[in-house]
């Protein structure tokens, strides 16, 4: 018999009729921003870093003829949980751990379900790292506390089925943890450059799912450069070690460009009218209305 979800409790106890959150959290006000969908990406990528996650990434075809379908995933469960009230955050949170128990993973003469302590864990960490490299390029932080953001990431550790005893207490032992981590668990395979290869060549139509949008054929001109900057950023976001042994080039003109589009997006967010530059669902939610 399967494990049922094992933080039901603990989400409820620090919920609020705002949720796990709420208008003065870090979550609504620094990661509200549609841009933030960047970072998510670049986290889904570095993901699949660790073998196992890459073999059940790759167990299926879905990640050839859907490739961003995990990205797209993870961006519905933290709107969910960032803006959802209390029961929407235990239906998102019940959900994705049924569906990794029921992940079987065949590696190395093992086996596991994507419900393994450290797999659960390593997802989490590459969310937290992507963000801690992605919020400085793109948000103006004036105000912003590390370790408060890092408080509240520990419910979304939570939410994601991770065990408080595998949660380190302070962002210093985080980080610690992460670097260990890296460096026993992480080797990229053939799989993981599969994977990449097909995230790395999508067709508009995927791109255009990523913005919430439905285009035609016809729009191509507009979505392909919009397709380019999601590749551009997310190349750059990755640890290099990842990117060099995932084959992802990354040359010269394209760290350059990528330093002038980090300007240009910080700009925008600093100064666009909120509507432009948030989320809907943020929006909304600061307006009352929660998932």
């Amino acid at each position: 018999m399967k494990a049922k979800f094992p933080n039901t409790d603990l989400l409820l106890k620090h919920s609020d009729c705002n949720g796990l959150f709420g208008p003065n959290s870090y979550r609504w006000q620094y990661f509200g921003y549609r841009s933030h969908r960047l970072a998510i990406l670049s986290a889904s990528i570095l993901q699949i870093a660790h073998p196992v996650i890459a073999k059940a990434v790759g167990q299926t075809e879905a990640f050839q003829t859907q490739p961003l379908q995990r990205g797209l995933a993870v961006v519905k469960f933290l709107r969910d949980i960032t803006y959802g009230k209390p029961d929407t955050v235990i239906r998102a949170a019940e959900n994705l751990w049924t569906i990794h128990s029921n992940i079987e993973i065949k590696y190395s003469n093992d086996v596991y379900f994507a419900t393994e302590a450290k797999l659960l864990r390593w997802v989490w960490m590459t969310s937290i790292v992507m963000n801690a490299k992605f919020m400085p390029i793109s948000v103006n932080l004036d105000g912003f506390n590390a370790n408060k953001s890092y408080e509240e990431s520990k419910l979304i550790a939570l939410a994601c089925g991770v065990s408080t005893r595998d949660i380190p207490d302070s962002l210093p032992e985080f980080n610690k943890t992460y670097e260990d981590f890296y460096a026993k668990e992480i080797h990229i395979t053939a799989t993981a450059r599969k994977i990449a290869e097909s995230v790395f060549i999508l067709p508009s139509e995927i791109t255009a799912e990523l913005t919430s949008k439905q285009w035609s054929k016809q729009f191509d001109f507009l979505i392909n450069p919009f397709n380019y900057y999601c590749y551009l950023f997310s190349k750059a976001l990755l640890p290099d070690r990842v990117r060099e042994e995932l084959g992802i080039e990354f040359n010269k003109a394209e760290q350059q460009r990528f330093h002038r589009w980090c300007k240009r997006l910080k700009w925008f967010n600093g100064n666009m009218p909120n509507k432009l530059c948030k989320s809907r669902t943020n929006l909304q939610a600061y307006s009352g209305i929660l998932l």
